[in-house]
Formats: C-alpha cells, sequence, structure tokens
C-alpha cells in the first residue's frame, strides 16, 4: 500500500480546517452580543446613563425588538428593516475592523459581522429616540460605540472569551450587580484566532 507524502497531507488538514469556519448563528449571536454591550456601555460613557435609565432603556429596547419581530412576521423582513432604516435616518454606525483586511476573505468576514450589528445598532437607536434623545446625541453616542468596540477588539486579540469578559466586567461595574456571559465558547472564534 502507497503512503500519503507527508506534504499532501498538511496540505488536507489544512484545507479541512479552512472550509469549517465559523457558524452563521455562532457569528450572529456573538456579533450582537459584543455590539449591544459597547452600546450600553458607551450609553453609560456618553450620555451618563445611570442604573436605573439603563434599565429603562432595557425595557423599552424590549417593546421595540418585539415590535419589530412583529413587523417582520407581518410584512416580511424587507419591509420590516425598510421601517427600521426609516426610523434611522440621519444617523451612521460602521462597525470597525478589529482585524488587519488582507484578503477578500477578511473583507467578506468583515461585511457579514456588519450586516449582523445592523439591526442591533438600529434598535437600540430607536429605543432611545423612544426615551427622547435626539439625533446629534444619539450621533455621539454610537461614535463612542465604535470607539467602545475597538477596545473590544484590543481585548480580544487575547481570545474571544477574554474579551467578552472584560466587556462583563465593564457593565456589572456600571450596572452594580452580576451578569453572566451568554455566549457560550464556540467550535471556532468570531473576533480572533483563538477562543481563550
Amino acid at each position: 500500500m502507497k503512503q500519503v507524502p507527508r506534504f499532501y497531507q498538511k496540505n488536507i488538514a489544512r484545507g479541512a480546517v479552512k472550509k469549517t469556519g465559523t457558524d452563521p448563528e455562532q457569528r450572529r449571536e456573538a456579533v450582537a452580543q459584543a455590539v449591544y454591550w459597547c452600546m450600553v456601555i458607551a450609553m453609560h460613557e456618553e450620555l451618563r446613563l445611570g442604573k436605573e435609565t439603563l434599565e429603562r432603556f432595557g425595557a423599552v429596547m424590549q417593546t421595540v425588538v418585539t415590535s419589530y419581530e412583529n413587523k417582520i412576521n407581518a410584512v416580511g423582513r424587507k419591509r420590516a428593516d425598510a421601517w427600521l432604516d426609516e426610523q434611522t435616518k440621519g444617523l451612521r454606525f460602521v462597525l470597525p475592523a478589529i482585524r488587519p483586511i488582507k484578503k477578500a476573505r477578511d473583507r467578506e468576514e468583515l461585511a457579514r459581522k456588519r450586516q449582523d450589528a445592523d439591526p442591533v445598532w438600529k434598535l437600540c437607536s430607536v429605543s432611545l429616540r423612544e426615551m427622547g434623545y435626539g439625533t446629534l446625541r444619539q450621533q455621539r453616542w454610537l461614535d463612542r460605540a465604535e470607539e467602545e468596540y475597538r477596545w473590544f477588539g484590543e481585548w480580544a486579540k487575547d481570545g474571544d472569551l477574554y474579551g467578552f469578559e472584560r466587556l462583563r466586567a465593564a457593565l456589572e461595574q456600571i450596572l452594580r450587580e452580576s451578569m453572566e456571559l451568554v455566549i457560550q465558547p464556540g467550535e471556532s472564534p468570531v473576533f480572533s484566532n483563538r477562543i481563550w
């Protein structure tokens, strides 16, 4: 029986690792949680929202999300997204790249993460508008959220869960209560090259 040369074995293994990638649902949940937590930290830092106001924001956010989901069920995702775009007209949030863009695959991954982050920031923005915050204050808040996400990216270089732990610790300090990490380690990292 003929043996496969080591060179080919290594390339086959490398190809198998590249093909598996990150599960889309895992990526969507991880991006949504990271962006949401960065948004809440930015609300505290930029808008000076305290614990009680952040809790009220959470309740308003829940009703906005329910309304958005009802719109999706009633008129479809495309029209519900158009409603969300109309509600956030004049605001801009672009998920920053936290890793260097070297290849087309990196660019595609960043585009998918930006798509995953889009409804999160828009729903947060609609919730703040419901609470009476104007466009200028919201844009300052969104700029601060981009900065917070860059910090998360720096922490996540040491592993996805390390980045989430740092965000969790910052939120616990703001809210003065313990929080649970919802994202559990998956099979592959989303924001860095490793889980831990």
